[in-house]
């Protein structure tokens, strides 16, 4: 199947973690594509110094907005586990200035899974931000204002832009930083939430998975409720 206009970042190593989830993403949406530091320097340009000398999630902060004002289409974080067809999402995003949506504890407009069009304002406006954050602060940035704050400042700018802000459960029925529920033992049927999928935190559960799974298959067979998150996804 010919590519689509859904995309994910990386660059260095990473744990088996984060594979697994992208997997869920392809296997209900053949094509969406993952691009690195070569394809970023053929469509956007070499990268700002305050950026290059940036900690990797600053950076990709920057990155991810300007991909998107760049091509067009829909943007997600490689923690995010998949559960159905995001392709209307990434169809939709010519006609949209911004599709988001704000996580529950109230930080604001997050940028871990995003539809814009090409040349979009609002994510110009935030690129511009993050990066102006980077140059004051350098690696003493404040670790949300290449994100959310800069997410929240662009659609505060911006406020009459044709954007449209999803319901948080479409994208994360339990809350990212609930940590106990991923890791808990299974105590409610996850397949009843109507949404996309699930957005995780990696950074926020990595240890423990590190420490009690070895494998891919030992964490989707787990009796736990991140391994029913993979079942479901998986179909199985």
């Amino acid at each position: 199947m010919d590519s689509v206009n859904i995309y994910t970042y990386w660059e260095g190593p990473r744990n088996w973690y984060y594979d697994l989830c992208w997997e869920t993403v392809v296997r209900w949406n053949p094509g969406a594509q993952e691009f690195g530091p070569k394809e970023v320097e053929e469509v956007i340009g070499p990268l700002p110094q305050a950026v290059r000398d940036a900690y990797i999630t600053h950076r990709v902060d920057w990155i991810r907005k300007k991909w998107i004002q760049a091509v067009g289409g829909l943007y997600l974080d490689h923690d995010f586990v998949c559960w159905s067809d995001l392709r209307p999402i990434a169809c939709a995003a010519p006609a949209f200035d911004y599709i988001g949506w704000k996580e529950w504890q109230g930080t604001g407009w997050m940028d871990n899974f995003f539809a814009a069009r090409k040349d979009s304002p609002v994510l110009q406006t935030a690129a511009d931000y993050a990066l102006e954050q980077m140059q004051r602060h350098g690696r003493g940035v404040q670790w949300l204002a290449t994100n959310a704050h800069a997410m929240n400042f662009a659609l505060e700018k911006h406020k009459w832009r044709k954007c449209i802000e999803l319901s948080p459960h479409l994208i994360s029925p339990v809350a990212v930083v609930d940590r106990n529920f991923f890791l808990s033992k299974i105590n409610r049927d996850i397949n009843g939430y109507d949404s996309y999928g699930q957005m995780t935190s990696a950074h926020g559960i990595l240890d423990f998975l590190n420490e009690h799974f070895k494998t891919p298959k030992e964490l989707i067979e787990s009796d736990i409720h991140l391994g029913a998150i993979f079942r479901r996804a998986f179909g199985l």
